[in-house]
């Protein structure tokens, strides 16, 4: 025993560390510094979506009615009075359902108080996020539906019906885009 200190302890019991080092400042928060905002009250959603601009309303009503519209017959066979349909999430459409809903989702952000930007840091502003995001969906639904559909199967009323929604909801995305959201 030397200097009034003993050699018996165990080692972490001899000097123990400070728990944080003095100069330590915490990592800022996924949402930015500080704590999240709170979620908007029904009513503040709406005068949210009052004040989106033309683009972004006709972006969103579209997105959503060809989000359902994914749901409904696509392709239907007929023989002998007996008819057979198979809805528009078969095969790669489904693919493009999720993608379409991840961007309805996207831009319906701002009701949340949130911001695209906010999750993914990209060099893009809204407008063109939603211009091509949706001009993209809509490519890709299309020819995601003309490729899967079965032989010997015909395109329904509610394909063409969709791919019109999906047209009006990439007009919404150029509407953003000019009006420079």
């Amino acid at each position: 025993m030397t200097n009034g200190t003993s050699t018996n302890r165990p080692p972490e019991q001899q000097n123990p560390a400070p728990s944080t080092p003095p100069t330590y400042t915490p990592p800022p928060t996924a949402y930015g510094q500080g704590a999240p905002p709170a979620m908007p009250s029904g009513a503040e959603m709406v005068n949210t979506f009052q004040r989106f601009s033309l683009g972004r309303r006709v972006l969103l009503g579209a997105g959503v009615l060809s989000w359902l519209l994914f749901m409904t017959s696509w392709y239907k066979f007929s023989v002998l009075g007996t008819s057979v349909s198979i809805s528009g999430l078969f095969q790669l459409n489904y693919i493009a359902w999720l993608l379409l809903a991840a961007f309805v989702v996207a831009m319906a952000l701002p009701l949340l108080r949130r911001n695209v930007k906010q999750f993914v840091p990209l060099p893009y502003s809204e407008g063109q996020i939603a211009f091509f995001g949706s001009a993209g969906i809509t490519v890709i639904t299309l020819l995601s539906g003309l490729i899967t559909k079965p032989s010997s199967y015909s395109l329904s009323f509610w394909f063409f019906l969709t791919i019109i929604c999906l047209a009006g909801m990439t007009a919404g995305g150029w509407l953003m885009h000019q009006a420079r959201e």
